[in-house]
């Protein structure tokens, strides 16, 4: 049987960064991150046809969510000079894995909401924070 550990990534293997204002900000604390690269689909027809003629795309997004300790998400927050994490736009987002092989960065990215829950007995806060792209290298 082959070994395939190598094609195996653990979370620990990831490091994510946060570039503002050309200021970067390794994420220490994210406890999620999530993505979704898409592309509108459109099939063409022409008159006096049933079956398409073409099938063509367009109009890409790129998307995600990404989820930090609170603390740390209010010392970037004071270090950008903004108040809510919303304020953040046309940064950048990257993420790679510890060796390297995988790696990815969003471009023109802005925080398009942040959800704040504090609970009594709560060990952590965390912040899940929605955000949008207009390029991925």
């Amino acid at each position: 049987m082959p070994n395939f550990n190598p094609l195996i990534y653990s979370a620990a293997e990831f490091k994510l960064i946060l570039l503002i204002n050309g200021h970067p900000y390794p994420l220490f604390t994210a406890d999620n991150m999530s993505f979704n690269t898409a592309e509108e689909g459109e099939t063409i027809y022409a008159i006096g046809t049933e079956e398409p003629i073409g099938e063509k795309k367009n109009a890409k997004s790129y998307k995600g969510k990404v989820s930090v300790q609170l603390g740390e998400l209010n010392i970037i927050l004071v270090a950008e000079g903004l108040t809510n994490a919303i304020q953040i736009s046309n940064a950048q987002l990257g993420f790679s894995t510890t060796d390297g092989l995988i790696q990815r960065i969003f471009g023109g990215m802005n925080i398009l909401s942040e959800d704040i829950d504090i609970k009594r007995k709560d060990k952590e806060t965390i912040v899940p924070m929605n955000w949008a792209a207009v390029s991925q290298n």
